[in-house]
C-alpha cells in the first residue's frame, strides 16, 4: 500500500484524535484519503477528499450505489444526507473505533469498494495548482466584485429612474454572462421549445452551485425576477441592486413570514416576467435532489400560473457547495415541459414536480459522456 496513503491522518482541528488509520481492516472503506474539512467541520457542511480529488458520493464502483464517509461524533444522516439511490430505506451509521460509517449495502462487500483506480491517489501537478489559485484569485474574483459594484450602481440609478425591469432583464443577464465568460464556464442550454413568449412562470429549479444563478441568469431567454434569503439583503451592493429590481427575501426559518412576502409579490409575476425559486431552500451537498418547500407551489396555484421545472446539471463540478474551488468547464441547463395546477393543492402539484424533476436528474446521470474531441473539433473513433 502507497505510504501516504497509508499514513493519510485527520487535519489538525482534531489533533488529540490524531493518529495514523488502520486501512488494512476490512472495516474501513476506501479510498484512504478521505477525510473531514476540519475548516469546514463545525457548520457540518460537507466532506472533503485530501488528495484523491473526488466527490464521496462517486467513490462506490457501482453509479447508483453510495459508498462511506467518515465523521466524528455526529450522526452522518444530521452531517451529510446522502443516500444509497439502489434502495428505499438508508443503511443506517454504524460506529467503529469512534469513527462513524455509513455503507452502500448493494455492493458484494459493503466495506470494501473493488473498484482499482479508487487505490489509486490523484495529486494535481503543482503548476495546475499554482494555476488555479490564479484562475480564482487573481482573475474571476477580482471580476466577479468589480462587474457587481459597478452594475449594482448602475442598477440602482436605473431603477431609480423607473426602469427595474430593464436593470433585471438587461444589467443582471449582462452580469450573469459576463461572469460566465470570465470563469471560462460554457452552458448548453436544452428545451426552449416548452416556453412560450409572453407567458409567466414559476420556475423551479434544483441548487447545486452557486453557479446556478449564472446559468439561470444568463442562459435562459426567461424575464426572471428572484426568491432569494434574506441575509442576502445585507451583502454590499448585491443587497441594494436586489431590493431596488423588486425581487422576493424570505426568511428561510419563518415559513409563515415567507409566504406573506411571496404573497406580497404576486403583482410582479404578470407580462412574461416570472418567478425563480430553489425549492430545495438550500444546494445540495451530494447532488441528489431534496425535499421541496411548498413556497412556488402555493404561488402557482394561487395565481393559476404553470409550474417551470428545469434541471441543471455540471455546476456541482464546477463550484462545490460550501467551497471556493472554482474550475472552468460545462454545465447543461434543461427545461421540461411547465405544468399546469389544474384542479391540484399545492401539496399534489409539490409531489409532481418532484417527482418529475428527480426522474429526470436520474435520466441524465445515465447517459453516456460525450466522446472526446480533437483539437479539430472531430470525435475521437
Amino acid at each position: 500500500m502507497d505510504r501516504r496513503v497509508r499514513d493519510a491522518k485527520f487535519p489538525g482541528e482534531f489533533d488529540h484524535r490524531r493518529r495514523t488509520l488502520p486501512f488494512e481492516c476490512a472495516q474501513y472503506a476506501v479510498p484512504a484519503d478521505l477525510k473531514i474539512d476540519a475548516s469546514t467541520f463545525q457548520k457540518a457542511r460537507r466532506v472533503t477528499l485530501d488528495r484523491f480529488g473526488k466527490p464521496a458520493h462517486r467513490i462506490c464502483p457501482f453509479e447508483d450505489h453510495y459508498v462511506t464517509s467518515y465523521l466524528f461524533e455526529k450522526d452522518i444522516t444530521q452531517l451529510y444526507p446522502a443516500r444509497c439511490r439502489g434502495s428505499s430505506e438508508r443503511p443506517p451509521p454504524n460506529a467503529h473505533n469512534g469513527i462513524l460509517r455509513d455503507t452502500c449495502h448493494l455492493c458484494p462487500d459493503p466495506h470494501l469498494t473493488s473498484d482499482p483506480s479508487a487505490l489509486s491517489v490523484s495529486r494535481e501537478p503543482a503548476w495546475l495548482t499554482v494555476l488555479l489559485a490564479i484562475y480564482r484569485w487573481v482573475w474571476v474574483a477580482p471580476v466577479l466584485a468589480f462587474s457587481t459594484a459597478v452594475l449594482a450602481t448602475v442598477i440602482v440609478l436605473l431603477c431609480a429612474l423607473g426602469l427595474p425591469g430593464l436593470s433585471s432583464r438587461v444589467i443582471g443577464t449582462f452580469w450573469a454572462r459576463l461572469n460566465m465568460a470570465a470563469s471560462f464556464i460554457r452552458a448548453t442550454v436544452k428545451g426552449t421549445e416548452h416556453l412560450t413568449p409572453g407567458q409567466s412562470y414559476v420556475v423551479v429549479a434544483n441548487h447545486q452551485s452557486l453557479i446556478d444563478i449564472y446559468l439561470l441568469f444568463g442562459a435562459t431567454p426567461i424575464d426572471i425576477i428572484w426568491v432569494m434569503k434574506q441575509e442576502l439583503r445585507r451583502v454590499p451592493f448585491l443587497g441594494l441592486a436586489c431590493d431596488r429590481m423588486g425581487y422576493i427575501y424570505i426568511d428561510r426559518g419563518n415559513t409563515e413570514a415567507a409566504l406573506r412576502s411571496i404573497s406580497a409579490a404576486k403583482h410582479r409575476i404578470s407580462n412574461g416576467v416570472s418567478v425563480v425559486f430553489f425549492p430545495e431552500g438550500t444546494r445540495s451537498r451530494d447532488g441528489s435532489l431534496g425535499t421541496f418547500k411548498r413556497g412556488a407551489f402555493h404561488l402557482a396555484t394561487e395565481l393559476d400560473l404553470p409550474v417551470l421545472p428545469i434541471t441543471i446539471q455540471g455546476t456541482r463540478d464546477l463550484l462545490p457547495s460550501d467551497s471556493a474551488a472554482l474550475r472552468p468547464g460545462h454545465a447543461t441547463l434543461t427545461i421540461h415541459p411547465p405544468i399546469a395546477p389544474a384542479d391540484m393543492d399545492a401539496r399534489t402539484l409539490t409531489n409532481v414536480v418532484h417527482r418529475q424533476m428527480e426522474q429526470a436528474l436520474n435520466d441524465q446521470r445515465r447517459q453516456p459522456p460525450a466522446p472526446p474531441i480533437h483539437s479539430r473539433g472531430e470525435p475521437t473513433p
